[in-house]
């Protein structure tokens, strides 16, 4: 009976590591996505922001991009799409991240994690300059 009850919770517990389950995820806002640059460059600030020289990925990688960018669109009349940085990103940064960070990376863009971040700080600077030059404005008529 032992065996029998052991033999059962074994072949329980091997079924249940063999179902592989996907997750579906969704998300609704009231605002764009923004271009996968800005997302990335996120990514590369806050997932690494809590090492010792924190900026020191996330400069090395848009002095990188700035490169390719330049490069890219000399060589070719038009600019590099979203896919083409991914792609790019990946080759490049795969050694510096390694597997376990490209992952994080492709699940980051994939909920667009970083894209309400982003909104906020475009919505806080539309609101400084518009406050701005309302002041501006009221400066000029005193």
């Amino acid at each position: 009976i032992v065996a029998l009850t052991l033999l059962s919770l074994y072949i329980a517990i091997c079924a249940t590591a063999n179902d592989v389950h996907n997750v579906q995820v969704s998300m609704t806002a009231n605002f764009d996505s923004v271009p996968l640059i800005f997302e990335i460059a996120e990514f590369f600030h806050d997932h690494y922001a809590s090492k010792k020289d924190a900026n020191k990925l996330y400069f090395a990688f848009m002095h990188q991009f700035i490169d390719y960018y330049h490069t890219s669109s000399s060589s070719s009349s038009s600019r590099p799409s979203q896919q083409d940085i991914y792609h790019w990103t990946v080759q490049t940064f795969r050694d510096e991240i390694g597997d376990a960070g490209i992952e994080t990376l492709e699940f980051a863009l994939s909920l667009n994690h970083y894209t309400p971040r982003l909104a906020m700080f475009e919505q806080l600077y539309a609101s400084f300059l518009s406050s701005s030059s309302s002041r501006d404005d009221n400066l000029r008529t005193e």
